[in-house]
């Protein structure tokens, strides 16, 4: 066992692009949700619908709101009932492994958590799916931007999470698929990685926790 192995660990995974596949462009979304992809009827508003994602995010935006605003701002190209649709259709599953992975974790005694950035509508979806999203009932931890109201990397929700969970610093494993939010964890002296999706998440992960001794 390497030196720098710990006993016992919180392991906490970041959702979308770790455990859960998201669709990787809004045409594939679309195709998936059988949502019509239309010329817009006016000149789209990016950052207003990047601005209007943000606001979802850390729930300062309803789910009825949002969708009407922002199927607006993309052109007017869909329709608030059709956003609703691309959202649901936006999470695909797990990825292969996965589930495989976060069991074993939880065999050996460590406690399991999660921390995303992400919205009602989804975190509803994925933690009401148990048959689709079955790892998700694993998290006795569950901690999202939109009930913290605030996003990774800000330091901020990183503190929440330690508040709440009551462990910190090398106590915490932690994963995700952006770098910046890893180098916030980092900071805060987590075990932080970066998980890349497409070189497949529960390879990666699992190499991770073998180079610092919680699997085998």
């Amino acid at each position: 066992m390497p030196d720098n192995a710990l006993p016992r660990a919180l392991v906490t995974f970041d959702l979308g692009g770790v455990v859960i596949r998201v669709s990787s462009t809004l045409e594939r979304a679309a195709r998936l949700a059988r949502v019509p992809w239309r010329v817009p009827r006016h000149r789209p508003r990016q950052e207003e619908a990047t601005r209007l994602m943000v606001d979802w995010q850390v729930g300062t935006l309803r789910d009825r709101e949002f969708f009407a605003s922002w199927a607006d701002a993309m052109g007017g190209r869909f329709s608030a009932a059709e956003a609703e649709r691309l959202s649901v259709a936006w999470m695909e599953g797990e990825y292969e492994g996965v589930e495989d992975v976060v069991r074993e974790l939880q065999e050996r005694g460590h406690r399991l958590g999660c921390l995303s950035n992400t919205c009602g509508h989804h975190w509803d979806l994925v933690f009401r799916d148990t048959l689709k999203f079955p790892t998700l009932q694993l998290f006795r931890y569950r901690h999202a931007s939109h009930l913290a109201g605030v996003m990774k990397p800000d330091p901020w929700i990183y503190e929440l999470y330690e508040e709440a969970t009551g462990a910190s610093g090398e106590e915490i494993v932690f994963f995700d698929d952006r770098d910046e939010n890893v180098r916030a964890a980092t900071e805060r002296g987590w075990r932080a990685f970066v998980v890349r999706p497409e070189a497949g998440p529960a390879r990666e992960v699992r190499a991770a926790l073998v180079s610092i001794g919680l699997l085998r």
